[in-house]
């Protein structure tokens, strides 16, 4: 019994040993190209990863091609050498010593047929004299084909509706609603818009990404979410109270008079600019696909036109703000205006009276999306 136990150990140590160099011969060198966000490099990196447990002696260079102009420039080159036509390029794919395998279908079903066969571990090289390979489902190579206007428009109304832009369209909520008068308010507006387009922008050419963090976005939407708790759920009592302000008078004029530059057209652009700055942190992978290409990519200049789509889009909520708290403030004096029977001094009051309706209904969106600010 003991005899035959040490056979059949030996027998298992003789097998592991031929499984083991049976693994380490397919030392193989591949280069794989692939995009980052690409769903069929997704699926095809996958199936390579488990080709790796499989023969871990392959040398496998990986090289991302949509954030990376020389990586790029290399696919570019081994098409190129390799006389693959135009519509046949694309990612995924990987290059080995004489064939190459485009497309996440062609990968997964040849890929491993092509290891065991290929007796060559020299990797694939621009000198090699040719090539045989298989086309697949594949995505476009070059990023910016990957962008389509639909894809940025999506992105710039997913970004205008982030916890840090929420904020920032709170605190210009509330500087609408303090300018009584339509037309400077229209005019303010307008400027705060212009400030935020311009930010994005930039923002989109490479500049001020040191504020691009998440974290200061999250902090900045909370903070913002604090005060507009607090500033709303005092207007409302306030309003409730029949006081013009949930602190003294005497207070209520001092915080006004330092508050008084952020009304004029200088502190409008640097409220706009500062509070911007504060929100670029939660973008959509839309848009930081489009600032890779604009910084890092030969096709920068190309890029431009969705750039600005992106930020006129990504500005319409502000817009929209501008033209909706005008139109409520004509209404309104319309309606003081009758209510008053064009008695100057009737129409003072009324005008008054509806402020103050407004500020509370100002106020009261102010506290609900401020709860949603603290509690998201």
């Amino acid at each position: 019994m003991d005899v035959k136990i040490k056979y059949l150990v030996l027998l298992v140590l003789f097998l592991s040993l031929l499984s083991t160099s049976a693994l380490a011969v397919e030392n193989d060198c591949l280069y794989y190209f692939y995009g980052k966000n690409c769903v069929e490099c997704n699926d095809a990196e996958k199936y390579i990863d488990s080709l790796i447990v499989k023969y871990p002696s392959l040398n496998l260079q990986k090289y991302e091609v949509y954030h990376s102009p020389s990586n790029e420039k290399l696919l570019d080159d081994y098409f190129e050498h390799f006389s693959v036509e135009k519509n046949s390029r694309g990612v995924p794919v990987v290059f080995m010593h004489g064939s190459y395998l485009i497309g996440n279908d062609s990968i997964r079903q040849y890929l491993d047929g092509s290891i065991r066969e290929n007796n060559n571990v020299a990797c694939p090289s621009l000198t090699d004299s040719f090539a045989i390979g298989l086309v697949g489902s594949k995505q476009p190579y070059h990023v910016l084909d990957t962008i389509s206007f639909t894809l940025i428009a999506g992105s710039a109304i997913q970004d205008s509706t982030s916890m840090a832009i929420l904020a920032v369209l709170l605190i210009f909520l509330l500087l609408l609603s303090v300018v009584k008068d339509k037309q400077k308010s229209i005019q303010l507006g307008v400027l705060f818009v212009m400030m935020i387009v311009g930010l994005n922008l930039l923002f989109g050419l490479g500049l001020f990404r040191e504020f691009a963090s998440s974290s200061i976005s999250r902090y900045f939407a909370k903070l913002i979410g604090l005060i507009a708790v607090s500033l709303g759920a005092g207007g409302i009592y306030a309003f409730f109270q029949h006081k013009p302000s949930f602190i003294s008078e005497e207070s209520r004029e001092r915080l006004l008079n330092k508050l008084r530059f952020f009304r004029t057209p200088g502190g409008v652009v640097i409220l706009g600019f500062v509070t911007g700055l504060f929100s670029l942190g939660l973008r959509s992978e839309g848009f930081m696909t489009l600032q890779s290409i604009s910084i890092n990519n030969a096709a920068a200049l190309a890029a431009l036109p969705m750039l600005i789509f992106y930020a006129i889009i990504f500005s319409v909520p502000f817009i929209l703000l501008i033209v909706a708290m005008y139109n409520i403030k004509k209404h309104l004096e319309h309606r003081a205006k009758i209510k008053g029977k064009d008695y100057v001094d009737k129409v003072l009051i009324w005008n008054e009276h509806h402020h103050q309706v407004l500020n509370f209904v100002v106020n009261a969106i102010v506290f609900v999306v401020g709860v949603g600010l603290l509690v998201v």
